[in-house]
Formats: C-alpha cells, structure tokens, sequence
C-alpha cells in the first residue's frame, strides 16, 4: 500500500494538526540540561511522519502536501528550538516517496534515542508539482516558481507553524538524485536560510532535454539565468562561504561519483566544510540514501549543537569518507 501511494499521490501519512504542536519554549542546550538533571520534559520514545498541505502563497506554485517528521521532543508540550533539514526527493518522486524509500524516519528515531529525545525536524515539501514535471527547482514558466517556494512559502510555514531555530546554522537543505541537484542549486544561492547541504546522487547541473530547449523554455532564452543554476557556479557566485556539505554517492555510480567530487572541490575553494562519502554495494538508488543518512545525520547533528557524534564517519557501516 505504501508504494502504492507514494507513487499514485495517494496520502501516506495521517494529516498533521498544527494547533497540536507546541511553540518552543527553550534552547536545546535547556532541554540537555533538564536531562542531565532527570528532568526532561515528557516526550514519547519516537517520532511521528505526518502530512501537511503548505500553499504557495507568495509563488503562487500548486504543490502536492508535504510530509514531515518531528522528533520525539518535537512533541512535548514544552519543545526546544530544534534544527530542520529540508529533503527532496528525486523525479519522478514526491515527498511521500522520499520518506517511504529513505527509511528517514526510522534512523532519526535511532538518533533521537541517543540525544535526549533531540533530532532535526525533517519537512520533505513537493516541489515538482506532480510525478511527471520537472522544475529544475527554479522559477519558470513550465512549472512554476519553485525556487521561491522552497526557499520563501516552506520557509515562511516552518518558521510560524513549528518549534524550530530559525538561525542559518540551524537549517539543511539536502535530497536524492534530482532532490540532490535541487540541494546544490538553492543551498549556494540562499546562504541566508541553509547553512548546511545534503546531496546525495546529485547531478552536476539541472537538466532537462537538450541545454538549448532548457535554456530556452525554463529561462526565456536567458543563458547567464540558466549558468546562475549550475551548482559549481552558484557556489562561486556566492563565495566565500561557511557553509557545511556532506555529499554522498553510490559506488556502483561513477557518474555521481564525479558529480560530487567536481562540486565538493568548487564548495572547499569557496570556503565550505565538505564531507564526501561512498556507500558499498549502491548505485543511483534509494540503498544509497538508506546507507548514507545515519552517518549524515549525526554529522551534521553535531555540526547544529544536537550532541556528539555516537560513531565515527569512517566508522559506519557501508560508508568510505573520501574527503577528510
């Protein structure tokens, strides 16, 4: 059933009741330090996916709902401030997909055990409207104004309906395939909002048909707004700077392989911290999300205050670190 769903649009998970979740009402280093003590508020052991229609309000882009995961601490009734990924799923794909094939859920309710009940929040939002679009994540005229979407409407949504930390170290923006290419396009380019970037299997620039079709429908002909997109130059554009990317790549994908190594240098010479990792036994496939994310998510949790690392990078399972 759940394959089913996420590939027909049908709603995976139950609709999610914002009047439910609770304002924050302290800093995570609060929420460590009533632990320490024994005093953590009530939170329950694991965390729960739901589904949320997010409007596009000031894009105007119609985008199915969006699923997302709130850690146990999420849902006390007195949350902390918590940090937030923003994950895209590949194309053709959807949110529901993303969540259903990554087994993100379970290996946040891992992480979550280890800290105190403290995870990211994940939001998987839709932002190629429907399985068979591709909108290249930019505002255009075939699909959409989905760069504003993502980086202005989710935005916007995360910060009034949930208990985050709405500072730039606190917020990630990562996916698979073209959710990974989405990742390297608006990360660069929205330093503002996402301090960290998480592509896995990402492609070296967004595609679709042949450059001068591309160039032409999705940017009126404008190649210097197309070249902007391409992350090695978005990374450029907007250098220097201190910005984190964990990348990962299947070993079985030579092609991702040189995607992220070509996009992992362009991001050290401009500043950033880069972790590039190579998962066994995976190619352009969900294994390679599925192995990379533990070891992603506890990097990247220690990078936004959640806590040490329970396990070193060259020390996970699957996983050969190729950067330092």
């Amino acid at each position: 059933f759940i394959l089913f769903s996420s590939v027909f649009g049908v709603p995976v998970y139950p609709t999610l009741n914002v009047e439910t979740v609770h304002k924050a009402t302290m800093t995570v280093t609060e929420w460590d330090a009533l632990a320490s003590a024994g005093k953590t508020p009530s939170h329950p052991e694991k965390g729960e996916v739901r589904s949320i229609s997010i409007k596009g309000k000031q894009s105007g882009f119609n985008p199915r709902p969006a699923d997302i995961y709130l850690p146990p601490a999420a849902l006390s009734a007195h949350p902390p401030k918590l940090p937030v990924l923003i994950m895209l799923g590949g194309q053709p794909g959807s949110p529901d997909r993303f969540f259903t094939a990554s087994n993100i859920a379970k290996t946040l309710d891992a992480y979550a055990k280890a800290h105190n009940g403290l995870a990211p929040i994940v939001v998987s939002p839709d932002q190629n409207g429907s399985t068979r679009n591709n909108s290249l994540c930019v505002d255009s005229p075939v699909v959409g104004n989905v760069e504003t979407y993502i980086t202005k409407d989710v935005t916007n949504w995360v910060n009034k309906e949930l208990p985050v930390d709405s500072s730039v170290k606190q917020w990630g923006i990562g996916g698979f395939s073209q959710g990974g290419t989405c990742a390297t396009q608006l990360g660069p380019r929205h330093p503002e909002l996402y301090g960290h970037i998480i592509p896995i299997d990402g492609e070296i620039a967004p595609t679709e048909g042949s450059r001068e079709e591309m160039i032409n429908r999705y940017f009126n002909g404008d190649e210097e707004a197309y070249q902007a997109q391409i992350p090695i130059v978005a990374i450029k554009q907007h250098a220097p700077s201190t910005q984190t990317m964990f990348s990962a790549a299947g070993d079985q994908d030579s092609h991702s392989i040189g995607n992220m190594h070509a996009i992992g240098r362009a991001a050290e010479e401009a500043g950033m911290t880069v972790k590039t990792v190579i998962t066994a036994h995976s190619g352009h496939d969900w294994n390679t999300v599925k192995t990379a994310l533990p070891a992603a998510i506890d990097w990247l949790g220690a990078q936004m205050g959640l806590g040490t690392m329970t396990t070193q990078l060259e020390d996970y399972p699957g996983i050969t670190v190729v950067t330092p």
